[in-house]
């Protein structure tokens, strides 16, 4: 058997952490342990009762969060300095969890009810599978990339496909991934953590895209790990160049694959963003800088903090 434990990073997002977890509630398949890392300023009261009625209820009780009868069943809470960043925080729930799958799920991912079953269906039917990902329904573009580097069987996007990257919102490992690789907690700001360790892991392990998991990302502009728009994109650009530099035997899908993110970056701010936009082309100015910066001096962790 399977165990499946969810790490769910959240900060000042409570209603969205109570639909995400009222999603979970909902599975036709239950996790073994839920792991929620909390930044927020204030406590969420509601995730406290939660956890208190989980705690003295079996996993068949009525009206509480049910999950997977273990003694180590129901929602776990660990709180942590507001400063840190989600990099932090998902280390955090690593290292709390102890089943054989770790989902890593966004407080505004809202997964349908079959989801679980689906990913666990997978994983034992797929032992060499080191992580995986559902589809996010809402989003608009394709894995055009991904299709491209499974050439030549190029697959529908219904299609179970393998793929270099996985989705932060609702990225799974397998424990023994994070024996040889951890998020890289020098990165800062909201972006790119997880492509930054899904390049290293990639190397080493296969991952896939299940097509029949679905989720919906309710992703927003603000609030959780995001700041401003300055900070969002000056993040996002210098991330994305540390990830290309932290890939050992890089290749020219790995280069390929950064040209074409930086391309979409800079078409979203200028056509996607409608408030703040000289503040986002400041932000990807800035970026630029340090990358630059990075570059001329050869010492790319220097510029990581320099915000």
């Amino acid at each position: 058997m399977v165990r499946l434990s969810i790490v769910i990073a959240t900060k000042d997002r409570h209603e969205r952490l109570r639909k995400c977890l009222t999603a979970i509630s909902n599975q036709t398949k239950r996790p073994y342990e839920i792991m929620i890392v909390d930044g927020s300023a204030k406590p969420y009261r509601g995730l406290k009762a939660l956890t208190r009625r989980n705690s003295s209820r079996n996993s068949s009780g009525t009206g509480g969060f049910s999950v997977e009868n273990h003694p180590r069943k129901g929602i776990h809470v660990i709180y942590r300095n507001q400063k840190s960043s989600m990099v932090e925080a998902r280390n955090i729930g690593i290292r709390h969890v102890t089943g054989d799958v770790v989902l890593f799920l966004d407080d505004d991912a809202f997964i349908e009810k079959e989801y679980i079953e689906k990913l666990l269906e997978f994983y034992r039917s797929h032992p060499e599978a080191g992580g995986a990902e559902g589809r996010i329904v809402n989003e608009k573009a394709p894995r055009l990339l991904d299709r491209l580097l499974n050439f030549p069987t190029f697959p529908e996007r219904d299609d179970l496909m393998r793929v270099w990257r996985l989705h932060g919102c609702n990225m799974s490992f397998r424990r023994e991934v994070f024996r040889d690789f951890m998020f890289d907690e020098r990165l800062i700001g909201y972006y790119n953590d997880d492509d930054e360790f899904c390049g290293r892991v990639s190397k080493k392990y296969k991952m896939f895209f299940i097509p029949s998991a679905r989720l919906i990302h309710d992703q927003t502009q603000y609030g959780g790990a995001r700041i401003d728009h300055y900070t969002n994109y000056n993040t996002l650009v210098f991330n994305q160049f540390y990830s290309l530099t932290t890939i050992q035997r890089k290749n020219i899908f790995d280069v390929f694959g950064y040209l074409l993110s930086q391309i979409i970056m800079i078409v979203r701010a200028f056509m996607f963003i409608k408030v703040d936009k000289h503040t986002a082309i400041k932000g990807i100015a800035r970026g630029y800088q340090r990358v630059l910066y990075a570059i001329m001096k050869n010492n790319v962790v220097e510029q990581i903090r320099r915000l």
